[in-house]
């Protein structure tokens, strides 16, 4: 054999040893591949595993004890309530109202006569009105803001984060959903009556004060339905008839509360379950779920919801369900 001939099968013979490296080598990436991937697979489903346990054990834990951070006596607790106003305690009776530090230091009182007071609060507004009476007063963390007074006794009031604040009025057969600024000023009026669109039971509003929900029981001839109302005084409301810009009807229900969790998240809670509705402008209904216990009570900030079922269980008598 001579040189060329030489040359010749060698090179025949290394395209083929050439190729066997190569698929050796792809063989082996197809494998590490393989088990980079299952290794992915496996990471991920432990972490939606995780996250699931998560959430499963926030919401359907039961608690068995609490621990008592701090307590203080207090002497005339027939005569006086109390509801958190930012991040102080807010006193109100029959006689005024005082706003206390956590350290039960008096930071500011305001005189005023009120035969059945109630309170409502949002953020660091709140206002104290006269059930079945004509006077309300708006106050704020940093100190009384002004007395209000409505033309017919008041059934419900709610404020905003700016103190503006809505009132359910009774006048006789009518009922009125009226809007006041913080000045005592009128926004709107708004006239009702018992067959259209029915008796309010409860009123929300948003917390920037755009949208009033509420929660009207319709009787018809023994047949009851409930109708929640929205009512947009801001642009979108302005060419709609009397502000209305959404409403929802649920047969044979009735819908006792109303929350507002944030400019762009409503709930009614319904004897039966509760709806979540969305929407800044116009609320749309995302949610419509039923439950099949009881509603005790529930409990709410501007992030979540929460409700107390009545257990089916005599050792677990109550069930809590945060949403």
């Amino acid at each position: 054999m001579n040189l060329k001939q030489y040359m010749r099968q060698r090179k025949k013979k290394e395209p083929s040893e050439n190729n066997k490296v190569v698929e050796l080598y792809k063989s082996r990436l197809k494998r590490l591949t393989q088990v980079r991937i299952k290794k992915s697979l496996l990471i991920s489903g432990g972490v939606v595993l995780l996250v699931a346990a998560v959430i499963f054990g926030i919401k359907y834990h039961v608690y068995h004890k609490y621990e008592v951070i701090s307590s203080a006596e207090n002497e005339d607790t027939q005569s006086a309530s109390y509801v958190q106003l930012g991040d102080c305690l807010l006193k109100y009776g029959d006689d005024g109202a005082a706003l206390m530090s956590q350290s039960e230091k008096v930071l500011w009182n305001q005189t005023f006569e009120m035969s059945n007071p109630g309170a409502a609060v949002r953020g660091e507004k709140a206002v104290i009105f006269d059930k079945k009476g004509t006077n309300m007063y708006i106050l704020g963390k940093e100190g009384p803001v002004g007395p209000l007074e409505t033309k017919f006794p008041i059934l419900q009031a709610e404020i905003t984060e700016v103190g503006s604040v809505a009132a359910v009025l009774e006048d006789g057969e009518k009922t009125w959903i009226n809007y006041y600024a913080s000045d005592g000023s009128t926004i709107a009026e708004n006239q009702t009556r018992a067959d259209n669109p029915g008796y309010p039971l409860d009123m929300a509003i948003s917390p920037n004060g755009e949208i009033i929900a509420v929660s009207f029981l319709f009787v018809n001839k023994g047949d009851i339905s409930s109708r929640v109302i929205f009512y947009n005084f801001g642009d979108e409301g302005q060419n709609k008839e009397d502000n209305i810009v959404a409403q929802f009807t649920y047969q044979n229900t009735v819908v006792p509360q109303l929350l507002y969790l944030t400019n762009q998240s409503a709930v009614a809670i319904r004897d039966d379950g509760y709806s979540i509705f969305k929407g800044s402008g116009t609320p749309k209904e995302q949610m419509n779920e039923k439950t099949e216990a009881e509603i005790v009570s529930t409990f709410y900030n501007d992030k979540y919801f929460g409700l107390v079922l009545k257990g089916e269980e005599k050792k677990h008598e109550y069930l809590m369900e945060t949403l």
